[in-house]
């Protein structure tokens, strides 16, 4: 009696410690949709709703993430978690009516041999031999010529294969575009991740994507663990460009080492970046790699040098490693690399065994 006792009890402390988001998704006539991918956003926290429309997540610990509703064909629903969570979520899915500005290049031998590599590049980076999306032949692209804009859709979910990380990341591309004007690319999306049985070697890969990114310096300065993490950041101005040189950007080192509570403000709760000026963000990089079986840190590094632009807005930043509005962030440098081929998820460790 008391061994059943003690496994009910048990049994119960596991229902009430886990987060279970549930619900019911709908179309738009009232109608329960199926096979509607649940997710939260960058991690690999995934479900899909039933025939009845019907669904139930575990979202573990996660309490900032973005709750994504997404079903080829239909506009896809994003909410924070934080506003569902203790309640039967009813989400109501439209079907998508986009009319576009620029008609849109269906696919081509020309159009893609013009627009693929660029994109891919841009969107991938480059190791596009291990970095592959499985279905990219349903991209469509729009170039609007006297703008030189160059706009990508994705109808469907991207499926990327990511060999080198050990991930497949199915990718709903939002927005792509690139203004060959400005030399600027922007684009926006939300993800989930499936493990693809990692190695060692995959290991090593992700520890190499880690270190350095901008995941890596936001959880440190959540953290306020900027130096020992081995980040050093510099305040940086801009100069008045029309004084100087007229069609070259002019930037001014104005201090150096700043410390964490300069950019980072804590109002209640959260940790807002907020910065007025230039952060320059340093790093000495060490790669990882494999020898006599063990991973070790090499001694040789590389000295990475970004920039991030504030623009005057502020972002929340979390424990993870993710921004509140990650696409309003400029960035410059070795973060701005950080393409999909290096993405990792939110619940990455980067453990050395």
């Amino acid at each position: 009696m008391n061994k059943l006792l003690l496994l009910f009890l048990l049994s119960l402390s596991a229902i009430f410690s886990a987060q279970v988001l549930s619900g019911i998704v709908f179309s738009e006539n009232n109608r329960p949709l199926s096979e509607v991918n649940i997710y939260l956003d960058g991690s690999k926290i995934h479900t899909l709703s039933d025939t009845n429309g019907n669904f139930a997540l575990d979202i573990q610990d996660q309490k900032n993430a973005a709750l994504v509703f997404h079903k080829n064909g239909f506009e896809t629903f994003t909410v924070p978690i934080s506003e569902v969570v203790g309640k039967k979520a009813e989400v109501v899915l439209l079907k998508i009516q986009e009319i576009e500005e620029v008609v849109l290049i269906p696919y081509t031998d020309e159009a893609y041999t013009k627009f693929i590599g660029y994109f891919l590049a841009q969107f991938i980076g480059i190791d596009q031999v291990n970095v592959k999306i499985k279905n990219q032949k349903t991209l469509k692209f729009s170039f609007d010529k006297k703008k030189q804009i160059l706009k990508v859709k994705a109808p469907q979910t991207l499926i990327i294969n990511n060999k080198r990380l050990a991930y497949q990341v199915q990718f709903n591309l939002l927005n792509f575009e690139a203004d060959f004007k400005n030399n600027t690319v922007a684009y926006s999306g939300t993800s989930y991740f499936k493990e693809t049985n990692p190695k060692k070697s995959n290991q090593v890969n992700r520890l190499n994507a880690y270190h350095g990114s901008l995941m890596h310096f936001i959880r440190s300065a959540y953290q306020d663990q900027i130096a020992e993490q081995g980040f050093w950041v510099n305040h940086i101005i801009k100069l008045d460009k029309d004084k100087i040189a007229p069609k070259e950007k002019a930037l001014a080192l104005i201090a150096t080492k700043i410390p964490t509570s300069s950019f980072v403000k804590k109002v209640g709760n959260q940790k807002i970046l907020e910065f007025k000026e230039v952060l320059q963000i340093n790093y000495p990089k060490h790669y990882f790699a494999i020898k006599k079986s063990k991973i070790i840190k090499e001694t040789s590094m590389v000295q990475q040098t970004s920039y991030i632009y504030i623009e005057g807005n502020s972002f929340e930043i979390y424990p993870d490693g993710n921004s509140s509005e990650p696409e309003l962030m400029l960035l410059q440098g070795s973060l701005s690399g950080d393409k999909m081929g290096n993405f990792l998820p939110l619940d990455y460790e980067p453990i050395v065994d």
